[in-house]
């Protein structure tokens, strides 16, 4: 999935469809749910928070959703 442009494309499409608050937090939160299913620890939006404050303002909620598409709890069926 890292390196799927299918990954990448969606990641852009979801970003662009919850990219619609300007509050980082608030994105954080809201893709955890659309994508995982569940809130962020403390922990994850304090980290995914300051990332977005870093990257490149342009691509970083898209770069944050192909993460989460990455993430154990996406891949993995329980």
């Amino acid at each position: 999935l890292a390196n799927s442009s299918l990954t990448a494309d969606n990641a852009r499409a979801v970003a662009a469809r919850l990219g619609t608050t300007d509050d980082d937090a608030s994105f954080v939160a809201t893709a955890f749910r659309c994508v995982l299913g569940r809130p962020p620890t403390p922990a994850e939006a304090a980290e995914c928070v300051r990332f977005l404050a870093t990257a490149d303002p342009g691509k970083s909620r898209e770069w944050l959703v192909h993460v989460l598409f990455n993430h154990h709890d996406f891949v993995t069926i329980r």
